[in-house]
């Protein structure tokens, strides 16, 4: 599992797959953090500092959990509101997945998956993010052939927020 070092999220949220799943019995998981020292998001220079960051840390984070020789990755990350269109996004991935050598599962390529199964066409986004992360998760959509109808963010200003927004809210 790749994920940003400020996500304090996604690991809880895969051990609770893992955990009561019968079918899953014997799976587990190692985490790999991607160092993002300034997780602030408030702004388009913000967003490209953050961006940098991450698909820089990239490289490091994939040499840290290949020494536990996993059969296969997990981004942990959606990248569509920090990187514009399924392009950009499909182009780190790529690069990540040859230098691994093994397999790698996305969070566009499993929204995908599960929006082609249900038959979605239309779709709307609710993200932790501001205008300029919704709309760049937008085109991604678009770009799979989906119509976002709408979108609306909770413009968090610093990544560690996102956990922290309550249940109510969402």
């Amino acid at each position: 599992l790749l994920i940003p070092a400020t996500n304090t999220s996604m690991e809880h949220e895969l051990w609770s797959l893992l955990r009561g799943n019968d079918e899953l019995e014997g799976i587990g998981f190692h985490t790999a953090n991607v160092t993002t020292p300034r997780p602030q998001i408030r702004s388009a220079t913000d967003l490209l500092e953050y961006q940098r960051q991450f698909l820089e840390g990239l490289t490091a984070a994939v040499d840290q959990i290949l020494l536990a020789e996993p059969q296969y990755l997990i981004m942990g990350m959606s990248l569509a509101h920090i990187l514009r269109g399924i392009d950009e996004v499909r182009a780190p991935m790529g690069e990540v997945e040859a230098h691994a050598g093994i397999p790698m599962a996305t969070c566009h390529d499993a929204v995908f998956a599960a929006l082609e199964r249900f038959g979605a066409k239309k779709i709307g986004l609710l993200t932790p993010f501001d205008k300029l992360g919704n709309e760049n998760a937008a085109q991604m959509y678009v770009d799979l052939g989906f119509e976002v109808v709408a979108t609306a963010g909770f413009s968090c200003a610093n990544t560690l927020h996102i956990a922290h927004l309550p249940e109510w809210a969402k």
